[in-house]
């Protein structure tokens, strides 16, 4: 187990970082990896990985440490930005002789990557874990609270500072084809008047480790082994279609997570989701075959009658949580590859899926209005529509539908 803390490691790694003249948006050659256009890429070639950011509606802050280290079969390195109390980890290793590429083996891996952070001496409890994917392997996340792990020190009576209790999540996944260990840890401190607010109650606690999974997967998302390159096209489950996977904001910041969405056994019909969560960013594409029955029932309506219908319908059933229909605040209808397409805004009460609260339950008044593209077409029996959402910036609704249109214009129907 790693004895040293963080802050008995902060004064060479910064002296290290001077003489290399470590510059984010630029390039910068360091003696633990090369840093280009803000992508940390590992000396040994094992990985590469966009630089962290901390970000929230109020905060855009680059990790200001890094330190890496080799190890058997591979290497790691962490980031760490030390005044807001955040710490990732990112690494590949060979696997150990006792590590079973199973479900049993990625729950030691993850046992064993938390044992190696620094500070998690304390007593540890997993409260939660989920099954995920990273880059091409199948993978486990588990979240931990454990006592006395915080990076920043809790000064409570004005004595000696100490340290507080810290939500902490390991992300790991064992290759199939090289049987390599690859993880990602994350940490991220937030005191408030001698504790963590919520940490003290089980229900904060699993609050709090659900918005520290949904970061989690998306640090994880960011990791890509042996310098391979990002996915550049998505192609659906049933190859109904393709679709030009798109790009979110700089190298270092973010990226969308892709989840295919269920379609009820359909295997005419798939559905995507790329969607960053820690921003309020959603993009939905879809294409369906419909079946006879459906065709013959669409007959009865106008064209641009069915186009609402299904507009109404998509919107509905992915915004399930919503109580009544959003209001439809702009019509039109323009040519597309697949016929003629109806384009909506909606206006969406209290619907964000960010709220104004920051690290502490949220509460109905916590959600803001926001709005929502919608662009369908139908062709015979095809249907192709997109769903945009963005709570980061809600009321631009130019900025959403254009971003909606280019993600239409890039869906390529496969069969039909």
């Amino acid at each position: 187990m790693i004895q040293d803390s963080w802050s008995d490691r902060v004064a060479p790694i910064l002296f290290l970082l001077t003489v290399a003249c470590f510059i984010g948006s630029g390039t910068a050659y360091g003696l633990d990896g090369l840093i280009r256009a803000g992508v940390y890429s590992s000396p040994g070639g094992h990985f590469r990985v966009p630089v962290p950011e901390m970000r929230n509606p109020f905060i855009k802050h680059p990790s200001n440490i890094r330190d890496h280290q080799r190890l058997d079969g591979g290497e790691e390195v962490n980031f760490i930005v030390t005044d807001l109390g955040e710490a990732w980890r990112f690494g590949v290793r060979s696997l150990g002789k006792d590590l079973t590429a199973d479900n049993n083996g990625l729950k030691k891996l993850c046992d064993e990557e938390l044992g190696r952070w620094p500070n998690a001496s304390g007593k540890a409890q997993v409260i939660m874990e989920k099954s995920v994917q990273l880059e091409d392997s199948s993978g486990i996340a588990r979240i931990y609270y454990v006592e006395s792990a915080s990076i920043l020190f809790v000064d409570r009576t004005g004595a000696t500072p100490e340290r507080d209790s810290a939500i902490i999540g390991v992300i790991s996944a064992i290759s199939a084809k090289d049987k390599r260990a690859s993880y990602v840890v994350g940490q991220f401190d937030m005191p408030n008047k001698g504790g963590f607010y919520g940490l003290d109650t089980e229900r904060g606690r699993k609050h709090l480790a659900k918005e520290h999974l949904t970061r989690m997967q998306e640090m994880a998302a960011l990791l890509r082994l042996s310098q391979s390159p990002l996915p550049d096209v998505y192609i659906s489950p049933h190859h109904i279609f393709s679709i030009k996977v798109p790009k979110l904001g700089s190298p270092a910041g973010p990226r969308y997570l892709i989840t295919p969405l269920d379609t009820g056994g359909d295997s005419h019909y798939d559905k995507v989701m790329f969607h960053a969560d820690s921003i309020g960013d959603y993009l939905i594409a879809s294409a369906r075959l419909l079946p006879d029955r459906s065709l013959a029932k669409m007959e009865k309506d106008s064209h641009r009658t069915v186009l609402r219908n299904i507009s109404e319908a998509s919107l509905m059933g992915w915004r399930y949580d919503l109580d009544n229909l959003p209001k439809v605040r702009q019509e039109s209808f323009i040519k597309s590859q697949y016929g003629e397409a109806i384009v909506r805004d909606y206006l969406v009460k209290k619907g964000t899926f960010l709220s104004r609260a920051l690290r502490r339950m949220t509460t109905d008044n916590d959600n803001f209005d926001t709005h929502m593209a919608s662009i369908v077409a139908r062709r015979g029996a095809l249907v192709v529509y997109v769903l945009m959402q963005n709570d980061g910036n809600p009321a631009d609704v130019d900025a959403h539908t254009k971003r909606a249109l280019e993600l239409f214009s890039d869906i390529k129907v496969i069969e039909e």
